[in-house]
């Protein structure tokens, strides 16, 4: 509830402070809007506004990915096997670290000056429940996911060989990471173990904060 969407008593209770600092925001928001390069194509309200320069570096990047794709799939698909390979075994610790740290931001703002700001004009009500809200972001999200990989991601992290037979042999491994190597010489508990939480890191506390960074970017 501490985003304008908790009970009606602690709405009203912070009730100027929600004003003050949602106005201070738009005021934040409209002078850097200012300064930024930007175009824009049709009317306000249905038109079209973008910056060039990202724009631009984006259809470059992604077009070019591509065609490099479809021209040469097979030294693409190597190519991306290797990048994929590399990152995880270099960059795991980055990616993890990362997470955590978010955690711990959110967790900050929540409990600052800014956990009562409200999000949206300084007279505007929710118009659901904290309740209802998180309900419905939960069950269109990721109940489904859970329904699923709940059970098969953590299977699939299971496996050995990610995708090999339930032998735990390193022989079996050829060609993977060396993340595959260590699961394959690891007892049967121990791989049990650490898909569980694999799992839970894919699925729980620091896949949530993900969402709400970009939800509260936005």
């Amino acid at each position: 509830g501490g985003v304008g969407y908790g009970g009606e008593g602690r709405r009203q209770g912070h009730g100027e402070h929600h004003s003050d600092a949602t106005e201070a925001a738009l005021r934040a928001f409209e002078e850097n809007d200012k300064k930024s390069w930007h175009f824009r194509l049709g009317g306000s309200k249905w038109g079209l506004r973008f910056n060039p320069l990202t724009t631009l570096i984006s259809i470059i990047l992604i077009w070019g990915f591509i065609a490099w794709c479809i021209a040469q799939p097979a030294e693409a698909l190597a190519g991306l096997a290797r990048a994929k390979a590399w990152i995880s075994d270099v960059w795991s610790w980055l990616y993890i670290g990362t997470q955590t740290a978010w955690v711990l931001v959110l967790a900050g703002v929540y409990f600052s000056k800014y956990a009562d700001m409200k999000l949206g004009g300084p007279n505007d009500e929710p118009e659901f429940s904290t309740a209802s809200w998180f309900f419905m972001l939960f069950s269109s999200g990721v109940a489904v996911g859970f329904f699923y990989y709940g059970v098969g991601e953590t299977v699939w992290h299971y496996e050995p060989c990610y995708g090999a037979q339930f032998a735990g042999v390193a022989a079996e491994c050829t060609g993977q990471s060396s993340s595959a190597h260590r699961f394959a010489t690891m007892e049967d508990n121990v791989r049990a173990q650490l898909a569980l939480t694999i799992t839970l890191f894919h699925w729980g506390l620091h896949a949530w904060v993900t969402y709400a960074l970009v939800g509260l970017l936005l």
